[in-house]
């Protein structure tokens, strides 16, 4: 089977992010975070649009660890997936690389 292209008229634009309305409707691609090497599991409500986690108690997810900044790491829902906005010290790390810069999580995948 082959591919079809289409061809003549004006190349589609990506509609930036802060433009897109979202609305989760069926199977959330992401609802839980496991923190790895221990035994703590936290349930991503679907309606919550971000979500901080860190050693503050004030944070969605608060993860008591010296280890853990108080604001580690921003978590906002993006149409297919989580967004990871680091705020730490110490870094975080996706598939065990550091994230630099605002980075996506899909389903499946470990930060």
């Amino acid at each position: 089977m082959s591919k079809s292209k289409v061809t003549g008229g004006p190349k589609t634009k990506t509609l930036p992010d802060e433009q897109r309305d979202y609305i989760f409707s069926g199977p959330d691609p992401v609802t839980w975070i496991h923190i790895a090497g221990t035994v703590h599991q936290f349930e991503l409500p679907k309606e919550t649009q971000t979500i901080t986690v860190g050693s503050a108690r004030s944070c969605t997810i608060h993860v008591p660890s010296a280890y853990m900044s108080r604001l580690h790491c921003t978590l906002e829902r993006v149409y297919d997936g989580i967004r990871i906005h680091d705020h730490s010290k110490n870094g975080t790390g996706k598939d065990e690389r550091k994230v630099s810069v605002p980075t996506d999580l899909r389903a499946g995948q470990t930060f």
